[in-house]
């Protein structure tokens, strides 16, 4: 019975000293484009001379910081636009193992504007060449 208890003291003491070696090491990178409206993780413009570690000094190239990330890092990216970044948001290149990304945007990925107010159910509303239209324009565009 002695053995299991110090067995399991042992597994816990290492399991606290593995995740505080890896949590107390882990970094914040910040990343922004050269515009701030609509941002909301970074107070400036990014820059590549930025070292990209503060939300004061974000850097403005993705692939950059994430030659730099290790396992168990945050990266912020702020709305704006990246050449890492597809239209609709997608990341382009793949995110480093064991890092974790927070992408935030309020971009719209419709070229038009959906009007608002309008009550609509899901079988009332469809959208044709990136508008909202009836079901009868839109059921006679698929014949």
């Amino acid at each position: 019975m002695k053995f299991y208890t110090i067995f399991y003291q042992f597994i816990f003491w290492m399991t606290l000293t593995v995740l505080g070696s890896m949590t107390s090491n882990a970094q914040q990178w910040y990343i922004n484009d050269s515009n701030k409206a609509g941002d909301i993780f970074t107070s400036a413009f990014g820059s590549e001379n930025n070292s990209g570690l503060s939300a004061e000094l974000p850097s403005n190239s993705i692939t950059t910081i994430f030659s730099k990330v290790k396992k168990g890092d945050t990266v912020f990216i702020d709305t704006g636009s990246y050449p890492e970044l597809a239209a609709d948001g997608t990341l382009l290149i793949p995110i480093p193992q064991g890092v974790s990304v927070v992408l935030f945007s309020e971009k719209r990925f419709s070229k038009n504007n959906i009007p608002n107010g309008i009550k609509a159910t899901a079988e009332e509303f469809y959208i044709l060449n990136d508008k909202p239209v009836s079901r009868e324009i839109y059921l006679k565009s698929r014949q």
